[in-house]
């Protein structure tokens, strides 16, 4: 018979047990649990437990990360407890632990925060008796029964003595049997167990000290460990609880398992897959090379970009999905038809929801600002992907007599969009929060930082990223108009026959200038609210990535500050004489040319900026030359 008793679960939702043999939640309830940092007694229920040496529980969960999951001994925490946690590190592993023994696997995105997934979860109890030889254990015995002893207790010091003496000689030599117990924790998805098995911890106990009363393991738990300081934890929800005694045949099963087995990954896109595989066979070179020279294993560097590492350990929230493909001819047509048949109140509609409007948009002219100032920090795409091809792209072959690494060739990320700041100054305060709401009202959902002056943004489909590059930015043209101070003195250069560059053909490489300027919307540590910044965009390329984590950055421009709002005009500082003004403008508004950006030379490339130690010694050249001439 089904009991009458509820569950009142983290005190959100109600649940109802509907036997005695197995504890089960109904389809129709579903448990809601709030992000919390520890275990508690909310997290278990005295009803919901099983008494057996192998037990297994079934259940749906939806979650974004981060989904926990505990057997223990009794309705609570105990200090023996075999935890699994789903989703961990920002949905990047499953952890299995029991106290000190930890089991972590990766890549592991096991946990949807849209759709509810089928999980299991099985612990066995093998309890085996162990012979130990009593005289190793006479001076562990000897010190646990001097550690119970309390001051109040009257005891006779010389007989005490004798008494340890007899008991030493009586025991000296002889053999006693202690329970152990071998137990096995499993993991996986679906909704068969012993398939589809992402995780396995073999561990061993040891009877004898106190941990007998605590087996076995017979009480389940539901906790979310969503807390994350980079963004607000979210809830998650179970649903579909069964927690039941293991058959004999499902025992078996589990038995045939081992840790080396191909673990279940879901979720993970193709080029994860790839590098997943090319990232195990390195493990196995690994693993034959230390086997071989009687080396320890080391585990192989990780096998994820750096920068798409931190993107997936953040786990962002997902944005909306548009489903237009606003450059689809169908979709230009249906377009067409709505504006015939509304006309003038379909315009009017168009000019409202656009954000900027073409008095207010950026001149085109200034993309070329500060070109030899910030361009050796931008990452251009490579030529075979450039909207205006190159006529000798395809005649760049190698040579014959070369035997080149196979390198899979470039490709555009349509899901992204990548941005570049012509004033390094102001984007420098710029954030994530201001980068997010600069493109809210196409739901991006995560901002991937390159540099001081470069990120990606990415959103949740590749016609959100359209739509937004669009609607935002305006189309450079190819080649730079011959109103560009930099095309006048090229042509002039060339009647002249002297070595200048063109100007850099940004419209072809596929640029775009955003119509308004980014603008920080708050005042924090890194700036001040009302910054802005111009910005360059196109779309992001399989190069724009960081392979490893950055070891240094390049120092900022010397017109750099916090306290004060930043703009174009803010990466040199202001003088009081205009001369002067113009003299250091000139002088600072070039850089070398070897200098390069930081993606095109991975982390360890840096920009040297501008050196104050430079500055310092020739401070003090000065101080020194004019003391010297006082003396004379």
């Amino acid at each position: 018979m089904p009991s009458d008793k509820e569950i009142v679960y983290n005190s959100v939702s109600t649940c109802r047990i509907e036997a005695d043999s197995a504890g089960v939640i109904q389809s129709q309830g579903v448990v809601r649990i709030v992000p919390q940092t520890r275990w508690s007694t909310e997290h278990f229920h005295p009803d919901l437990c099983v008494a057996s040496n192998a037990i297994c529980c079934q259940f749906q969960a939806r979650a974004r990360e981060s989904l926990a999951l505990a057997f223990s001994p009794r309705a609570g925490y105990a200090k023996i407890v075999y935890e699994a946690c789903l989703g961990d590190e920002g949905n990047m592993r499953t952890t299995l632990r029991r106290g000190r023994n930890i089991v972590k696997i990766a890549p592991s995105r096991v946990c949807e925060e849209n759709s509810w997934v089928s999980y299991w979860a099985c612990l066995v109890i093998e309890e085996v008796e162990e012979e130990e030889n009593q005289e190793m254990n006479n001076k562990e015995a000897e010190e646990r029964e001097t550690a119970e002893t309390t001051d109040g207790d009257i005891v006779d010091k010389d007989g005490a003595e004798d008494t340890k003496v007899e008991e030493q000689e009586d025991t000296l030599g002889t053999t006693s049997k202690r329970k152990k117990y071998n137990n096995r924790f499993y993991v996986g998805i679906g909704d068969v167990p012993g398939k589809d098995c992402i995780g396995i911890l073999q561990d061993t106990l040891h009877g004898g000290r106190g941990d007998d009363d605590e087996l076995p393991f017979r009480y389940v738990g539901f906790s979310n460990r969503a807390v994350r300081d980079r963004q607000a934890p979210a809830p998650l929800q179970v649903r579909n609880v069964r927690l039941s005694p293991m058959e004999d045949e499902l025992v078996t099963v589990l038995a045939s398992l081992s840790a080396t087995n191909k673990m279940c990954v879901n979720d993970v896109d193709e080029e994860t897959k790839a590098l997943l595989e090319e990232y195990e066979e390195q493990c196995q070179k690994a693993r034959a090379r230390a086997d071989k020279f009687g080396l320890p294993y080391k585990e192989p560097p990780s096998f994820l970009p750096w920068s798409q590492q931190r993107r997936l350990r953040a786990n962002p929230k997902a944005g909306f999905h548009t489903g237009l493909d606003l450059s689809d001819p169908n979709e230009k047509a249906k377009q067409d038809a709505r504006r015939k048949r509304f006309g003038a109140a379909l315009d009017e509609m168009e000019k409202s929801d656009d954000v900027t409007s073409e008095k207010k948009a950026i001149p085109i002219e200034q993309a070329w600002d500060k070109e030899n100032f910030v361009g050796g920090q931008r990452l251009d795409p490579p030529p075979t992907l450039w909207k205006v091809p190159r006529p000798d792209t395809s005649a760049i072959q190698p040579s014959e007599g070369f035997i080149r690494e196979k390198v899979e060739p470039p490709i555009l990320t349509p899901e992204k969009i990548h941005i570049f700041s012509i004033d390094w100054a102001a984007f420098k305060q710029i954030r994530t929060d201001d980068i997010m709401a600069f493109f809210s009202i196409y739901g991006p959902s995560y901002v991937e930082w390159l540099g001081d002056l470069s990120c990606n943004v990415l959103f949740q489909d590749r016609y959100s990223a359209a739509r937004a590059l669009e609607n935002i930015s305006q189309e450079i043209p190819s080649p730079p108009p011959d109103t560009l101070e930099a095309s006048r003195r090229y042509v002039h250069a060339i009647s002249d026959e002297d070595m200048v560059d063109p100007p850099t053909d940004l419209g072809a490489m596929g640029w775009r200038l955003c119509k308004t300027m980014l603008r920080k919307i708050s005042t924090d540590r890194h700036g001040q609210r009302g910054t802005t910044a111009r910005l360059l965009m196109r779309p992001a390329t399989s190069l724009d990535i960081l392979l490893e984590r950055p070891k240094s950055w390049p120092k900022p421009p010397p017109g750099f500050s916090t306290k004060r709002v930043l703009g174009p005009s803010s990466d040199f500082p202001r003088t009081n004489h205009r001369h002067g003004k113009r003299k250091n403008e000139k002088a600072n508004s070039t850089n070398p040319p070897s200098i390069e950006s930081l993606l095109s030379g991975s982390l360890s490339a840096t920009r040297p900026g501008f050196s104050v130690e430079e500055l310092e010694l020739e401070r003090a050249a000065k101080r020194q030359k004019a003391s010297t001439e006082a003396e004379s």
